[in-house]
């Protein structure tokens, strides 16, 4: 695992382009209540590309999906999108699978862009439900809110899980360093969000401990809107310390040590960067890392 050197979030410019995205803030704890903040990550987007590859028949078994929903076949215009399908349209993407950061949501995220009849966007809850529709059927069950931001292209900050909202983050490098650690694992995310549910509903002092989790997660997120780097620095190391006891099952082995070795010299704070277990986790500095210690992170950054 390595790093090069940090750089901040940018936009890639046009509307054929669908971020990833990250959640920075807010695991686990949006589930029970909790705030949660995502951002798009656009060093991995992707894109529609037409005729330059042969489709793949996953991309034929979502148009049938599609076709069979009565609220998803009145939205788009499927029959330009079978036409398209039929000469070769794929979704050509740097975003790895299995890492929690959006690949098939940003992939919902470009056929809505291009294949819908109503382009004007009312209510954004009314448009995630529809996304999560969609995406439903990589996941079974999906939020929606990974095509949102991928749609959008801007920070979504999520106060309750029916209550979403697009806002100005500061930037990134306002409040210090931040990048990402490759775990080198793909992994599912449902597993992880079953065994939780499992835990916090039958085990009281996990519930408790939680609990108090969320609270430090939401001054977490008000810290970092605020931009008061202080305040941030001592909620992000709390969290750390917080979720390397409770959420010892979301961290690989791998990643232990790396993230033992922030806390005991306080060089730097790791965290989950979404449901764990392997994919990306973020790693945070306020100061920049040297090169000694980059070397055990991955090459995409913040």
């Amino acid at each position: 695992m390595k790093l090069d050197r940090d750089q901040i979030l940018s936009k890639i410019s046009g509307d054929k382009y669908f971020s990833s995205k990250l959640l920075l803030f807010g695991e686990y704890a949006i589930i029970k209540g909790g705030h949660g903040l995502a951002i798009p990550y656009s060093e991995f987007r992707g894109q529609l590309v037409l005729g330059e590859k042969e489709t793949h028949k996953k991309f034929f078994e979502l148009y049938d999906y599609i076709n069979k929903s009565p609220l998803l076949a009145k939205k788009l215009d499927l029959k330009r999108f079978k036409a398209d399908l039929d000469k070769g349209l794929y979704f050509d993407s740097n975003i790895p699978q299995g890492y929690g950061i959006g690949s098939s949501g940003a992939l919902c995220a470009a056929i809505y862009q291009e294949y819908c009849t109503e382009k004007r966007i009312t209510k954004l809850k009314e448009l995630q439900d529809y996304m999560a529709l969609m995406e439903s059927f990589y996941h079974g069950t999906s939020s929606g809110l990974d095509c949102l931001i991928s749609l959008v292209d801007q920070a979504v900050y999520i106060k309750d899980r029916k209550d979403v909202s697009t806002i100005n983050c500061p930037l990134l490098n306002d409040l210090g360093y931040f990048y990402l650690l490759d775990s080198k694992i793909e992994r599912r995310t449902s597993p992880f969000v079953y065994k939780f549910l499992d835990r916090f509903e039958n085990d009281q002092t996990y519930r408790e401990k939680f609990e108090k989790f969320i609270e430090m997660s939401n001054d977490t997120i008000n810290s970092f809107l605020k931009a008061k780097r202080e305040n941030f620095l001592f909620s992000i190391e709390k969290l750390s310390i917080m979720q390397r006891e409770i959420m010892q099952d979301m961290i690989p082995e791998n990643i232990r040590e790396f993230w033992d070795q922030g806390l005991e010299s306080k060089k730097y704070f790791t965290k989950l960067c979404g449901a764990g277990g392997g994919g990306f986790f973020l790693v945070y500095s306020s100061e920049r890392l040297e090169l000694a210690e980059l070397k055990q992170i991955k090459d995409g950054k913040l």
